[in-house]
């Protein structure tokens, strides 16, 4: 683990002047990558629908979504279809789900349990799908939940997938422009807890991480302020909140980011290797596309995932607008990690972590007066997320970038261009998505999208365009790669990590649970429910009382003292008497003292005070009375007192509480206890129930550890 380093302020003032920069050209000759156009699949758009933005941002998802066993290319459209092609330039098929655009990267995640890939996509209108690869929805669903108060449901990012809540489904978590933060099942049914409201629009993907080590995910996601309309929501002004809510809808902590809204996602990554996550997020477009202060627009953010502080040495400037995504890897192997963005420029930055400048490049083609780096400024929609990778297997990792025309790998230590492609898109529109790379069939796959003219003179976005997926191939195997496509994996978590602790120790914990209070294996539908409420409403411990209130662990408890007492199984009228007893909240000592105090166990030790007396302290305490006790006990009892008296007296003693407490040691920790630790419960066991001291031993942290190995996997 490493110290987060804490460094001065003005570190965030560093000028650009003092950053690395390389020259687009000569191309290095170091281990340059071969980029070799292998196919293209392309769709011409029959409609085009455009709110806010004539941009998509859509990058190209890689998967079988089709169950044959080779891989698909899926991309949206501006004409509210998805195509879904293969690698070699085949297009299969096409599916309207709306009128409406696909601004974002189609996700790919198995939603119906079946072993293949399904599809989630959103659109301007607000249509939310979950669809397999042959054009089947799994469910439907649509953000308009503020359609009478005149809100847009505009969906703008990715679904981000995952099993937030640890049942071992995949919940779908979506944000939109209808003021709410959306998490649907795994069959379209809302998560309880959502939908979230937010105030305000978010333009963005949430991302999924554990950012507390809670062993649950939360998301993470912004949010814009209009601080006239929603002033209630703790920022003074204008601008974005980043915000952290748990997979129960609850807010954990928000950050204002004043001046501009935030159309970049977050991005999730332990970028000072202190052991701790971060979140980087960049900024937005629209208050400097409106005449206000450009400055806000030009900033990169890190925050402590846990608390959202903003990270000594952030924001940064990096000189121009930027609304990209960042991405995050370890380009120089020190143990920290470098972000990685573009600006409207054309430059590509690369940040340390804590936000000194490593260098910059202009990934603009050098060959072209139009656009370069030096005219970028005029293009406000030029800046598009960079991947990472090794694509050409070398050990070292390739900045990847297809900002303009053409697609560059750059040297990710010190920006030097590698490659350069052919011409790709000087027939088109600016690309918005982020180069997506895949090891396809042992070799390095580089997947671009942009939209192609239709008349050939760039007359405008409209009915007839080619919306076009490009191959790319180097030739070689994919090495490392840290950030090789948008959300940095095909779920679109945002994070490298796409699975948390909880799914690990959730299901072996409570198949121990099951088994030593219910003495069964656990069903899946229980395994399933109970995970559900662990972590929402229930700890541990709270569960173990759970338990302890259902019928079928009282009826345990009660079959277990007919037998151990009475010799005998229960009669259905006495067990069902003895569970709504229990269920009542009945004292267990006081049961048990009943049991003991009964005619029928009276009878069934010899029916006389002498040979009851040593009954019971045989069973209770495994030895036999003193003789003055036994003396003084019969007496009382030939005197008239109550058995009851007696069998609770002996019950609740110190020794049969250190009896009892090494019981429940054996059976739940399978050890004795430490002395002090004896004295201690046996001591509580002389007024307090041995079902808390039960379930305070279920919910330590030993029993989840010792669990673990009793039913791993």
């Amino acid at each position: 683990m490493f110290a987060r380093r804490p460094l001065p302020v003005l570190l965030s003032l560093v000028s650009l002047a003092t950053v690395t920069t390389a020259t687009p050209s000569p191309v290095s000759a170091q281990s340059a990558p071969t980029l070799t156009e292998g196919f293209r699949v392309s769709a011409t758009q029959n409609a085009y629908y455009s709110l806010f933005t004539n941009e998509s941002r859509s990058g190209v998802a890689y998967g079988d979504v089709t169950g044959d066993g080779t891989a698909n290319v899926v991309l949206g459209g501006m004409d509210g279809r998805l195509i879904i092609g293969d690698v070699n330039g085949q297009l299969i098929s096409q599916f309207f789900i709306g009128p409406g655009e696909i601004q974002a990267t189609p996700t790919l995640a198995d939603i119906d349990g079946d072993g293949v890939l399904d599809i989630v996509v959103g659109n301007i209108v607000g249509d939310v799908v979950a669809m397999r690869g042959n054009g089947t929805e799994i469910w439907r669903n649509k953000t308009n939940r503020f359609a009478d108060q005149g809100k847009s449901p505009a969906i703008y990012g990715s679904a981000a997938v995952g099993d937030i809540d640890n049942d071992g489904r995949p919940e779908i978590v979506l944000a939109s422009n209808d003021h709410s933060l959306n998490a649907w099942n795994d069959d379209g049914t809302p998560l309880p807890g959502f939908p979230v409201t937010t105030q305000d629009t978010s333009w963005s993907t949430p991302a999924l991480a554990d950012i507390d080590g809670d062993g649950f995910a939360e998301i993470i996601g912004a949010f814009d302020v209009d601080y006239v309309t929603a002033p209630h929501v703790g920022c003074a002004g204008f601008g974005a909140a980043i915000r952290a809510f748990d997979h129960t809808g609850n807010q954990k902590w928000q950050t204002c980011i004043p001046g501009e809204i935030i159309t970049s996602s977050s991005t999730i990554g332990d970028i000072d290797a202190d052991g701790d996550l971060d979140i980087v997020v960049g900024s937005g477009i629209y208050f400097s596309a409106i005449g206000e202060a450009e400055l806000p627009a030009r900033q990169i953010y890190a925050l402590d995932a846990a608390t959202g502080t903003i990270l000594p040495g952030w924001p940064v400037d990096i000189g121009a607008i930027s609304d990209a995504t960042t991405s995050l890897g370890n380009l120089d192997d020190d143990p920290e990690l470098e972000i990685v963005t573009s600006a409207n420029d054309g430059q590509v930055h690369v940040f340390e972590h804590d936000g000194s400048p490593k260098w910059q490049t202009c990934a603009m083609w050098p060959g072209s007066a139009t656009f370069s780096c030096d005219q970028g400024k005029r293009f406000p929609g030029i800046a598009a997320p960079i991947s990472i990778a090794d694509v050409d297997n070398d050990g070292s990792q390739e900045i990847v970038s297809f900002i303009q025309t053409h697609l560059f790998t750059m040297d990710g230590t010190t920006g030097q261009i590698e490659a350069i492609s052919d011409p790709i898109a000087f027939d088109g529109y600016a690309p918005r998505g982020q180069p997506t790379i895949v090891e396809d069939n042992g070799r390095t796959l580089i997947l671009l999208s942009y939209l192609q003219d239709g008349s050939g003179n760039l007359d405008g976005r409209n009915t007839g365009d080619n919306l076009t997926i490009v191959g790319y191939r180097t030739g070689t195997a994919l090495g490392p790669s840290d950030w090789p496509m948008f959300g940095a994996n095909a779920a679109n978590t945002g994070s490298a990590e796409t699975s948390w602790d909880g799914a690990k120790w959730m299901r072996p914990w409570l198949s121990a649970v099951y088994a030593d209070l219910l003495g069964r294996d656990a069903e899946a539908d229980g395994i399933s429910y109970w995970s559900g409420r662990l972590g929402a409403d229930l700890s541990k411990g709270d569960l173990a009382l759970q338990f302890a209130t259902t019928d079928e662990w009282l009826g345990v408890v009660v079959d277990d003292l007919y037998y151990s007492i009475l010799g005998r199984g229960p009669d259905p009228d006495g067990r069902s008497y003895w569970v709504s007893q229990l269920r009542a909240g009945k004292p267990t000592a006081e049961v048990v003292s009943s049991f003991f105090s009964s005619p029928e166990y009276f009878i069934s030790v010899g029916g006389t005070n002498p040979l009851f007396v040593d009954a019971l302290y045989a069973a209770i305490l495994d030895r036999g009375p003193d003789s003055d006790g036994k003396s003084f006990w019969v007496k009382r009892l030939d005197g008239g007192e109550p058995r009851g008296s007696l069998s609770s007296l002996v019950y609740t003693s110190y020794e049969s509480g250190g009896r009892r407490v090494d019981s429940l040691y054996a059976k739940l920790l399978n050890r004795t206890p430490d002395a002090g630790g004896r004295d201690y419960w046996a001591s509580y066991l002389t007024t307090g129930d041995e079902i808390a001291l039960a379930a305070l031993l279920v919910g330590s942290e030993e029993y989840q550890s010792r669990s673990e190995s009793r039913f791993p996997g």
